[in-house]
């Protein structure tokens, strides 16, 4: 119940705190505190580990280290697919395709087999590689921003994931697939405008 707590105050602070805004935009914020709160306040990357969260709490079975290892992998091959500079349109599109499906799967609450779900999480990890990596340059500042991006991201996975889990627990289901069905209508909807303004 602790733990559950804690994700909780985690999420509440989180979506009450300043508005501040990443890429330096705070006046003395920089470096990797800049990095680490670019999950936090660039809506692709927050979209992908709020799925990512909502997805480890939906899926029981689906243990921390999976999800986070899965992520962590999709993340790695997004900004590898990008700083190769042959970054397909579905790269682009994966945080929004991958919150669809993944608030879909939260909705319909079915149990999904393993290999699956390790499967969403590193499409959502995708997503959120490719983002993440337009603000590296060479390799090492682009490593620098993928492990920064893991930091914070696993943070926000567990705190979600586990914030839901108690939240079922005191009051059933129902919110939590909510919590999906809204997620895939925001995802579904931000698809199509980048669908209208890609072609």
């Amino acid at each position: 119940m602790r733990r559950e707590g804690l994700g909780l105050g985690i999420v509440l602070a989180a979506g009450f705190g300043a508005p501040a805004l990443a890429h330096d935009a705070v006046p003395g914020v920089t470096g990797h505190a800049s990095l680490l709160l670019h999950p936090v306040f660039v809506f692709e990357e927050m979209l992908v580990f709020v799925a990512a969260g909502l997805m480890f709490a939906g899926q029981g079975r689906a243990g921390w280290r999976e999800a986070i290892a899965a992520l962590t992998v999709g993340m790695l091959a997004g900004a590898a697919v990008f700083a190769a500079e042959v970054t397909p349109f579905f790269a682009w599109a994966a945080p929004y395709v991958a919150g669809t499906v993944a608030g879909l799967a939260v909705l319909l609450d079915r149990p999904l087999p393993a290999p699956v779900r390790a499967l969403g999480f590193a499409v959502l990890g995708l997503g959120a590689g490719v983002v993440a990596a337009q603000e590296g340059g060479d390799w090492r500042a682009l490593a620098e921003v993928v492990a920064t991006t893991a930091i914070t991201g696993g943070a926000i996975v567990l705190a979600i994931g586990l914030a839901a889990r108690g939240i079922v627990r005191l009051t059933g289901r129902i919110p939590l697939r909510i919590a999906g069905s809204w997620l895939a209508a925001v995802s579904l909807m931000v698809s199509a405008l980048v669908l209208k303004f890609a072609f």
